[in-house]
Formats: structure tokens, C-alpha cells, sequence
């Protein structure tokens, strides 16, 4: 989610201020700093070489060389107008120099000085640290596969790492397939030594539960949540078995990079690990769910129970997005897919009949 995005979410300025008067203290010395919402990114007036290429690879457009040279002349254009295409100028109290980046995220904070080649994570203001928490968690686990970034530091709610020389597997045009098979194969080989088989009844009954459980207030069509929820645990029932495995989560290709000199794939951003069907991360990844979404994945011909099975894992999903955000921010947005997996539901195959 880009900042362009976040303005009409949230009062993102007051946030923002608030989230970089805790991290910047300083009292002796203060920088200026610009904000450009397309390129979700707060610089100096002149950000160095370093942070032009490293958001030149963020908005580089696969497949399309047209958009491709026009993105990156725009990017160019942003960075070197001293400030005069930002939409806001703040000033936070720290020496900061060209080659540092802030870069907000939906629910927390990237930091990059690529003076010592460095990123930090830390918490955005106002919003809970549940999920940051989670991911330092998991990620401060022995015996974790090459492919999970090691952290140089870590406190409870913030770390850093070092910044991974590449470009996410959403930007890459050569031999994408090819990196595509070789990220979830790498990931099944770590999952499925976690795996456990469980019966489609049990495991219907187990995610009704789960949803059931994360509706709240911010949910404004309860009803026809806790309907779609039981249409689709009812076919998930009708499995014999389901294997269930170590899970990301959200493994999309924007969460996968391949490193520039080696070709080594790195996974990131762990928020969301658990254990889900062995289905769940092969339809983010391969499948369309993410982020074409619910229309794009169900064209595959794939069976009515996996199909199920997935749509309520991440029905569930969904919920606990909207509940990890603050106030009624996303609440418009879910309510949004609501309304494609209903009318998806609505279809033959299902025959949903909600009110």
C-alpha cells in the first residue's frame, strides 16, 4: 500500500509525524525531509544514487517496456526536484543524509540507510504490533531454512536487517517461471516437514470456528460473513483427508526477491506464518489469489473441496487483516471482497442463498 493510498485511509500526516518523533530523537539537530505518496517514499531534497536505483527496481514495471521507461523517468524527475514534486515537506529532529529512505508500509515502517547497507523495521503509530511481534518471533527461531533474511538486531517490536541486493519476483521479466517454481519448491521442501493430516470434517469445523471467532464490529455484514463461512465448510466436510503444512501466508511475489550476483532467493515479511492446507500458499503464489484475487483464482479447474478450503482460509485471513488495522481503517475494503466471494458464491457451483 503506497501512501498515495493510505490518505484516503487514514490521517497518514499525523501518523507519520507521530511515528518518526518517536524514532528520530535527536534535540541538537534537525534535516528536512520530502514526501512523495506515488513513490511511498520520504527523502532529502537530493537522495543519492543509491536510493533512486533501489526505488527505480520497486516501481519497475514487468513485461511492459512503454510503462517501464515512463515509471522510471518519473521516478527520476520526483528525486531530483529538490522537493518540488513532494506533496508535503517535514522536518525530523536527526542528521539525516542522501542515502536514507523511509519507506511507510501498511502497518509498520521500513528504514533504509544504504550508507551501511541496512534496513530497520519498526512500529507505525496507532496501529497494533501483534503482527510485528509475530514475525520477530518466528523469525528469531533456530534452525530456520537460508531463504528467511537473518536479523543483525532485534527488540520486541522492531528489527533490522541487511538490505537484499535484488528485485522483488513482481518485477522480474527473465525466467520468472523459472523463479517462480524454484521460491514455492524451496518453501514446500521447509514446509511439509511440518505437515499433518487431518479430516475435511474436523478441519471445516476447526476454520468456521476461526471465523466465527475473529468477527467484530469493524465486520458490517456479519450475517452473510457467518453464511458464506458454512456454505463453503460444508464442502470442505465432504474431503476425506487435507494435508495441512507450515504456511507464509502471504506468499506472493511483491514477498519474494532474488538477489542480483547470486540468483539466491530470499522470503519476506513472516507476519502472517501458521499452518494452513497444503493448497493455501500454492494459490497466493501460483494461482492468481493474490493479488488478482477470489475472480482470478477460481477460473483454474481445480476441485470444488480445495477450492473451498481455500476460499475460507483466506476469508479468515481477510478478517484478521481488518482486525490488525486501528479504528474502522479497512473496513470499506473488506466489505469490498466480501462482495466478490458472495457473488462468486452465488454462482452454480455453490448456489449461495444469504439474505
Amino acid at each position: 500500500m503506497k501512501i498515495s493510498q493510505m490518505l484516503l485511509r487514514e490521517d497518514f500526516y499525523r501518523i507519520n509525524d507521530e511515528t518518526l518523533d518517536r524514532y528520530y530523537t535527536e534535540k541538537t539537530q534537525n534535516t528536512r525531509l520530502y514526501i512523495y505518496p506515488q513513490l511511498n517514499a520520504i527523502v532529502t531534497a537530493k537522495p543519492s544514487r543509491k536510493v533512486l536505483e533501489y526505488l527505480l527496481c520497486e516501481y519497475s514495471v514487468r513485461n511492459n517496456a512503454l510503462k517501464r521507461i515512463l515509471t522510471g523517468a518519473y521516478v527520476g524527475l520526483c528525486l531530483s526536484s529538490y522537493g518540488c514534486m513532494s506533496s508535503k515537506r517535514i522536518t525530523v529532529h536527526a542528521a539525516i543524509d542522501d542515502n536514507t529512505l523511509i519507506y511507510p508500509c501498511n502497518r509498520k515502517y521500513r528504514i533504509f540507510n544504504f550508507s551501511k547497507n541496512t534496513v530497520e523495521v519498526i512500529p507505525k503509530y496507532g496501529f497494533p504490533q501483534d503482527d510485528l511481534q509475530r514475525e520477530i518471533f518466528f523469525r528469531t527461531q533456530n534452525g530456520l531454512p537460508d531463504f528467511v533474511p537473518q536479523l543483525i538486531s532485534f527488540t520486541s517490536n522492531r528489527y533490522m536487517e541487511k538490505i537484499i541486493d535484488g528485485r522483488p519476483l513482481a518485477r522480474i521479466s527473465d525466467d520468472y517461471d523459472i523463479y517462480v517454481n524454484r521460491a514455492y519448491n524451496m518453501f514446500y521442501e521447509y514446509a511439509k516437514d511440518r505437515k499433518r493430516i487431518i479430516s475435511g470434517s474436523k478441519y471445516a469445523e476447526e476454520l468456521y470456528a476461526l471465523v466465527c471467532k475473529q468477527i467484530s464490529v469493524k465486520v458490517r455484514r456479519q450475517e452473510t460473513v457467518r453464511c458464506i463461512a458454512s456454505k463453503l465448510a460444508s464442502v470442505v466436510r465432504m474431503a476425506d483427508e487435507i494435508m495441512l503444512l507450515f504456511s507464509h501466508g502471504d506468499l506472493q511475489t511483491g514477498n519474494i526477491w532474488v538477489e542480483n550476483k547470486t540468483g539466491k532467493i530470499f522470503i519476506i515479511d513472516w507476519e502472517s506464518w501458521g499452518e494452513r492446507s497444503i493448497w493455501y500458499d500454492k494459490a497466493v503464489l501460483m494461482e492468481g489469489l493474490r493479488p488478482n484475487g477470489i475472480g482470478s483464482y477460481c477460473k483454474n479447474e481445480i476441485s470444488k473441496e480445495k477450492e473451498a478450503c481455500v476460499l475460507l482460509e483466506d476469508l479468515i485471513f481477510q478478517l484478521n487483516e481488518l482486525e490488525t488495522l486501528p479504528g474502522d481503517f479497512g473496513s470499506d475494503k473488506f466489505d469490498e471482497y466480501l462482495a466478490c466471494l458472495e457473488m462468486h458464491m452465488r454462482g452454480k457451483k455453490y448456489g449461495l442463498s444469504c439474505v
